[in-house]
């Protein structure tokens, strides 16, 4: 990553790894052996990172491959910190991806304090300019904004702050990482919330709030049968928070172990019993996302606190 992000759920010390073109073309062929497999012929092709960009000509080539590819409809999608890029990639990624998500703190100041470069500077006013050129093209931009406890009497400035700049679709992410977050802060976020509803929220703003959102019911998480996290060494993973050997269900040369899956699975459908009887069970992100909360807590079946009140004040929200 070109970022030192400090509240980054990686760490500060991360791996220097880029996919090589060898292993792309492993990842292609696994993906047609899989979907064959299974019968698809539609694929969501999502670059993550770090920061895919460094590695932009691996992107180009994966998209050059698989447009040519027939009987597979590809979407693209992107997480980009939208720091460095050249007018060249940018031009490429608007015209190529169905979504590009970029990651924008609201407040400048509040931005600059978190997303800062590897010299510790902060990055609002290129990654600002990068994001108004991508709106240029009608829907693909999402603004990804992280929030942390201490920012939260701020979150109605900053998302005031991002429509000014002529923002629509906006996603809130409170970050679940920090240990400052405590009744009052969660309290505070409520309010600022309904603020944001009753000011933005209508046909013009699609703006995702951490309380006021409607409760959908999940079902079990499916990573590693339908959703894959791909390595740049071509390892396979059922999810970004399930980076560990021994949640490894493979690789792209030589496939899948199933005993590995079956692993996973058992993992994914395990209860909560201390959930159990909530009314809020069957929406719960603790019920779903169990690499999650070993993440958080330590534990596959241990709910996030915070997590758990933000989702008893999104169902009784009014």
């Amino acid at each position: 990553c070109n970022l030192s992000c400090k509240y980054c759920y990686e760490g500060q010390d991360k791996s220097c790894e880029n996919m090589s073109f060898k292993t792309v073309e492993a990842v292609i062929q696994w993906i047609h052996i899989y979907m064959e497999k299974r019968k698809c012929t539609f694929l969501i092709l999502r670059f993550h990172g770090g920061e895919p960009t460094i590695n932009i000509d691996v992107v180009k080539y994966f998209v050059n491959k698989l447009n040519h590819e027939e009987g597979i409809s590809v979407r693209y999608e992107m997480t980009t910190n939208g720091y460095h890029l050249t007018q060249e990639a940018l031009t490429f990624l608007c015209e190529n991806m169905t979504r590009l998500s970029i990651s924008l703190d609201g407040l400048k100041k509040i931005h600059d304090q978190y997303r800062v470069s590897a010299n510790g500077l902060g990055t609002f006013d290129e990654v600002l300019k990068c994001a108004k050129i991508i709106n240029k093209y009608e829907d693909k931009l999402v603004i990804r904004m992280t929030l942390n406890a201490k920012d939260v009497e701020l979150l109605y400035q900053s998302v005031k702050e991002l429509v000014n700049n002529s923002f629509r679709n906006i996603i809130i992410v409170v970050n679940a990482f920090d240990e400052n977050w405590k009744l009052e802060s969660v309290e505070e976020l409520e309010l600022q919330c309904k603020r944001i509803r009753s000011t933005f929220i209508n046909d013009e703003y699609n703006i995702s709030l951490p309380i006021g959102t409607t409760c959908m019911n999940h079902g079990i998480c499916l990573g590693g049968i339908d959703t894959f996290n791909i390595l740049p060494n071509g390892e396979l993973y059922p999810c970004p928070y399930a980076i560990e050997q021994e949640f490894c269900l493979g690789d792209v040369f030589g496939g899948i172990d199933q005993n590995n899956v079956d692993k996973i699975l058992k993992i994914s459908k395990m209860p909560l019993i201390t959930c159990e009887g909530c009314g809020g069970y069957e929406s719960c992100t603790s019920i779903r996302c169990k690499f999650f909360n070993k993440k958080i807590t330590g534990e596959f079946d241990s709910p996030i606190a915070l997590l758990c009140e933000l989702h008893r004040r999104n169902m009784n929200f009014t």
